[in-house]
């Protein structure tokens, strides 16, 4: 009786190890959306302010605080009314968005239309938005540098103070004190 247990549990052992293996593969593997799918779905999300749905498909090697990002989405005055894809460039695992884009701005009765070129990247198997600078603050202003002279150079004499004189004028001749 023994013996006919253990030779049914085999089958079973098998099956639950299949199983097993099976679910460790595709655990973590998230399905891949195509980018014109994902695109879209990113820019549903920001039109609808739902930001926290849209900072899931930012690139996470941005590096940039979710709560940081929501606060400066959720402080703007653009809102997105129409999007559409126009043209993709993709090679590889990186890829150029253009987006039709119509949006208003708050206080200004007008829609205004553009295009709007952004980048995207894939991470293992899903596209992600590259945000336009990755910390999420402005970019630096560049810092105002005088001209330097070369070393050894002795700095050039300071403007005379006499006015200018018209072309061919001789100048006038000092008065007598």
């Amino acid at each position: 009786m023994t013996r006919r247990i253990r030779s049914s549990l085999n089958p079973l052992c098998s099956v639950f190890i299949f199983a097993l293996i099976a679910a460790s593969l595709f655990a973590g593997c998230e399905k891949a959306i195509p980018l014109e799918e994902r695109v879209k779905a990113y820019w549903d999300a920001r039109k609808a302010r739902n930001f926290v749905a849209a900072y899931k498909m930012e690139d996470p090697r941005s590096g940039v605080d979710e709560n940081l990002y929501i606060s400066r989405l959720a402080g703007g005055k653009v809102a997105y009314e129409s999007v559409s894809v126009a043209e993709i460039q993709s090679k590889e695992d990186q890829a150029q968005v253009t987006l039709d884009i119509g949006y208003s701005v708050a206080g200004l009765p007008k829609t205004f239309k553009s295009k709007l070129k952004e980048e995207w990247y894939r991470i293992g198997r899903q596209w992600y938005h590259q945000m336009p600078v990755k910390t999420g603050a402005k970019p630096p202003r560049p810092q105002f540098q005088p001209p330097t002279r070369p070393q050894g150079q002795a700095p050039a004499s300071p403007p005379s103070q006499a006015p200018a004189m018209p072309p061919g004028q001789p100048p006038a001749s000092p008065s007598p004190s």
